[in-house]
């Protein structure tokens, strides 16, 4: 029936309409359906589309958040005719930074997509709260993404108008060429449409560019200017035109655009990483209110039903789950520890918590990010021993480990009775 309904569809429309876009919610979160199943459809719609006409394009896109185990195992069974001409990113909840977004394409990029695979284009939700969609649309155009969308979330307006984003705009027609960091608070890409050049500055923060003629001997992490006008085009504002006949300084707030600029030859590519960690295993920072070690495992609070205590009892911090209203600790391994973990390196996680009152009444198990989506490890109950640590191990051989949600594993307490205490955890690497 579906084989059907596309072509039928794209056999209609064919004349006008050249892309087609494949729903991305019959998937597991809606539907009782296993992965294979979920992608028996998108298959059958792409081929439907292309028996109605071979030019024309299919889009599939990622459930949200760019979701590296389901991008890899959509394109390892769709090959030929069912193989998608595009995959469209979705960061629609935690990957609202460019660092996140950059990371994530690039680990897409070296581990996932290969050279003939899928273009990718990105959809950027627009939440009001939570992130600058210009910011982010700048982001995913330096990454050489061609094709940006903002989409407004339920009960938000249409976010962007012309002004607003008058100055991406110039950018259509012209190709990403390289993008390079301008110090610590600017990443800066050029953009080429035959002899004409563009340069798309992103500042992580307010920032100044320094531009010189190219008549004089440039700055080492400035920009040089083509000609003695630049033009300078910011969001928000009209085209400025500039006089570069000598070295001058920018300040930078928001994403700009400037006309007639080169970046300097010698210095190399941006490339976003995360905080390197070369030590096995990572280990629990319990932070009482400041900001967690990038080289450790961390809680995060800010999750619908995870968000803790911090405890201290007799001169020591605990975790502590909140029962009846938030039975669950989210917690993030780090990205330079484990990420998209493809080769399949089994994982031990050492739990010690505080003992409880009463047998088989308070436990917990760890909900996790395996290579078919969540899965889950045995149930742990907890012994007896109110002043007492107990270490408890869990072996997994399937933890993905790709922040799909914002967090790598949580640990459930369910519907014990007593609170679940927890004094460290460690994540070892077996091999």
């Amino acid at each position: 029936a579906y084989r059907t309904y596309a072509r039928t569809v794209a056999e209609r429309y064919r004349d006008r309409v050249r892309y087609y876009q494949l729903w991305e919610r019959p998937c597991a979160t809606t539907l009782l359906a296993m992965p294979d199943d979920v992608y028996a459809l998108y298959h059958v719609g792409a081929q439907a589309i292309r028996s109605a006409d071979a030019a024309l394009q299919v889009i599939a896109p990622e459930p949200a958040d760019v979701d590296l185990g389901w991008i890899a195992s959509y394109l390892r069974g769709a090959q030929g005719v069912k193989r998608p001409d595009i995959v469209l990113l979705t960061p629609s909840r935690h990957v609202l930074t460019p660092s996140k977004l950059w990371w994530r394409l690039h680990v897409l990029r070296e581990r996932v997509i290969t050279a003939d695979a899928p273009a990718l284009w990105v959809d950027i939700p627009y939440r009001a709260d939570k992130a600058d969609a210009v910011t982010l649309m700048a982001a995913a155009l330096v990454d050489a993404v061609p094709v940006v969308f903002v989409t407004p979330q339920p009960g938000e307006s249409m976010p962007l108008t012309l002004a607003q984003a008058r100055h991406l705009f110039a950018l259509r027609g012209y190709t990403c060429t390289g993008a390079t960091a301008l110090g610590e608070q600017l990443v800066c890409a050029q953009f080429r449409d035959g002899e004409q050049r563009r340069a798309l500055l992103l500042p992580s923060a307010p920032a100044t560019v320094r531009i010189s003629p190219a008549a004089a001997a440039p700055h080492g992490d400035g920009l040089i200017a083509v000609g003695e006008t630049i033009t300078l085009t910011e969001s928000g504002q009209l085209p400025r035109q500039l006089d570069v006949t000598q070295p001058m300084t920018l300040e930078m707030r928001g994403p700009a655009v400037l006309d007639n600029v080169d970046l300097p030859a010698h210095l190399p590519a941006v490339r976003i990483t995360p905080h390197p960690v070369s030590g096995n295993p990572v280990r629990l920072a319990i932070a009482d209110g400041q900001a967690c070690d990038p080289a450790a495992l961390c809680a995060m609070p800010d999750f619908s039903g995870g968000r803790f205590r911090t405890l201290i009892l007799d001169g020591r911090l605990y975790l502590s789950t909140i029962r009846d209203l938030q039975p669950w600790i989210h917690f993030d391994v780090p990205d330079g520890f484990l990420y998209f973990n493809e080769t399949r390196t089994p994982v031990e996680i050492t739990v010690t918590v505080l003992g409880v009152r009463q047998r088989n009444k308070t436990g917990f198990n760890l909900y996790y990010d395996g290579r078919d989506g969540m899965s889950y490890s045995r149930w742990q109950w907890i012994d007896v021993g109110r002043d007492r640590l107990f270490t408890y191990k869990f072996i997994l051989s399937d933890a993905q480990f790709a922040n799909r949600d914002g967090y790598d594993f949580r640990l459930n307490m369910a519907g014990s009775e007593e609170n679940v205490r927890v004094a460290d955890i460690t994540v070892r690497k077996l091999r």
